[in-house]
């Protein structure tokens, strides 16, 4: 029996959950950090960015990253997808 998955989408003012995911897009050699993504970069103080270049990460699209508790975030893993260009 397969399983079935729930996804929901929250306004992005909405805390994040134990799992969170956010999209970048590619851009020149490095991800296109949306609004939220670049607020939880800050927070970790770069943890988000680090990750991405020791991926050679860059937002293309059907790639990710995921990040393992992230330091200083209240999110056990972080999933970040490329939405391309």
């Amino acid at each position: 029996m397969p399983l079935s998955l729930d996804i929901s989408f929250a306004p992005l003012s909405t805390v994040p959950e134990a799992t969170s995911v956010v999209l970048a897009v590619a851009g020149d050699g490095t991800p296109g950090w949306g609004e939220v993504a670049k607020a939880l970069d800050a927070a970790s103080k770069g943890a988000l960015s680090a990750g991405a270049r020791a991926a050679d990460f860059i937002g293309k699209a059907k790639a990710a990253i995921e990040l393992l508790a992230p330091a200083h975030l209240d999110v056990r893993r972080l999933i970040v997808l490329g939405a391309g260009a």
